[in-house]
């Protein structure tokens, strides 16, 4: 999974523009989670939401990233900064596979007791790759052998 990197492409996206990027979709999956619990849970209010709310926002995120990453190259973030997920051999969008291994990592947040922690080592580790690995590759690029391109 974690194996030699294939050759990044010539025009890898800058790490600024990757973290804005990734802003971006945090806000786009907030926006559908307020949404969704206003409607599911008769408004926002200080308590935890519903299961239903919780269930239809995981799969918003599920969809949001796997399907936009097969289907379009990227997520609203990525596209909107004009960025792309390119496989080995620079195509996007990447096939299903792997944009299905780039969410992989996620998994490890619902692991008990240390899930929560482990999941903020692996972004802090992330933004450490993107801003000091030369191909850029967070654990996602790594996990699904992908690359984030400029199409700039």
């Amino acid at each position: 999974m974690f194996g030699e990197a294939p050759t990044p492409p010539a025009r890898l996206a800058a790490s600024s523009t990757r973290l804005f990027g990734k802003l971006i979709d945090m806000a786009v999956v907030l926006f559908v989670h307020l949404l969704v619990q206003v409607v599911l849970d008769d408004g926002i209010d200080s308590t935890e939401p519903g299961a239903a709310a919780s269930f239809l926002t995981l799969a918003f995120v599920v969809f949001y990233e796997v399907g936009m990453t097969a289907t379009q190259g990227g997520t609203v973030g990525k596209l909107v900064l004009g960025m792309r997920v390119v496989d080995a051999n620079g195509t996007t969008p990447p096939p299903v596979r792997a944009a299905v291994m780039r969410w992989v990592p996620n998994v490890v947040a619902v692991i008990p007791i240390v899930g929560a922690a482990a999941a903020l080592a692996m972004v802090l580790a992330s933004l450490l790759w993107i801003f000091t690995d030369p191909a850029r590759r967070s654990i996602f690029d790594r996990a699904g052998q992908t690359f984030v391109a400029t199409t700039r």
